[in-house]
């Protein structure tokens, strides 16, 4: 979800994903584990914190979604 989303359920979950990620992160130290690069040179990674994947807990929480290519709304 997109924090200037195209509607408030989308504004909503984003601030809802955000109040999430703070929390997570917060548990302690933050690992990243770089996964290489995109076609366009970006550095691909995930977050871990005590081994959770951050990003897999959010999509669990149904609070992300995995990349898809494209955009794809929620409202």
């Amino acid at each position: 979800a997109e924090m200037n989303g195209k509607c408030d359920r989308e504004k909503r979950l984003a601030i809802r994903a955000r109040d999430r990620l703070v929390v997570l992160l917060n548990r302690g130290p933050v690992k990243v584990h770089r996964d290489g690069f995109d076609r366009y040179g970006r550095t691909l990674a995930r977050l871990t914190v005590d081994g959770v994947d951050v990003g897999r807990q959010l999509v669990k929480e149904g609070l992300a979604r995995p990349y898809g290519k494209g955009r794809r709304g929620w409202c």
